[in-house]
Parts: C-alpha cells; sequence; structure tokens
C-alpha cells in the first residue's frame, strides 16, 4: 500500500461525491493547518477540504468559499488505514456538505 497524500485523499473525496450523487460540487483543494499542539488539543481541525459549486460561474465568489473539516493529520489516516480501517464522509442530521467530516471506520 502506498502512503496517503493529500493528491490521494483529494481523488478519494473526489469519487466518494460521485459514488453518493454529489454533483452540485466537486472539492478542489486540500489544505493542511497550521495550529500550535494546543489548538489541535481544543479541537481544532488538521485538515480543511475545499469544494466547489459546479452550479455557480467559476468567478462568483460564492462557487469556491465551501468547505469541510478532517480532524486527523494526514499521517494518523495513512496508520489508519495500514491498520485496515477505512474511510468515509460523516454527515450530521441534516446532511449539509458544510459540516461533513472525514472519519475513519474497522473494515466490516
Amino acid at each position: 500500500m502506498s502512503k496517503l497524500t493529500t493528491k490521494k485523499l483529494l481523488e478519494w473525496c473526489q469519487d466518494e461525491f460521485k459514488r453518493l450523487g454529489i454533483k452540485e460540487y466537486i472539492p478542489t483543494k486540500i489544505i493542511r493547518t497550521r495550529y500550535r499542539p494546543d489548538d489541535y488539543e481544543a479541537g481544532a481541525c488538521y485538515l480543511i477540504i475545499k469544494f466547489k459549486s459546479t452550479t455557480l460561474p467559476d468567478d462568483s465568489l460564492l462557487a469556491s468559499s465551501y468547505y469541510f473539516t478532517c480532524f486527523y493529520p494526514l499521517w494518523m489516516l495513512d496508520e489508519y488505514l495500514k491498520k485496515g480501517y477505512e474511510l468515509y464522509l460523516k454527515f450530521d442530521q441534516f446532511k449539509f456538505l458544510k459540516n461533513t467530516q472525514i472519519e475513519v471506520k474497522k473494515k466490516i
């Protein structure tokens, strides 16, 4: 198994959007945050996954101002994958994409 990178994680996000039938938006970029360790302990996210609207014009400010988060660092996601876990998108009760998170679960 090759090492998980932001490029591979972005491709996975794009595939998940397609698999789930989310056609109005597409993930475009993953940004690593650079907080202090205390910030992460207080609940700051490690990764921000930006996505854009496919229905709005590209020059619209709203077209690319969407994002969701991941509270695991990239290296930890890689370790989970090596141990037999899988990634999934966790939606909130209202299914808002902005409240989505990347989570891990044990493969069944």
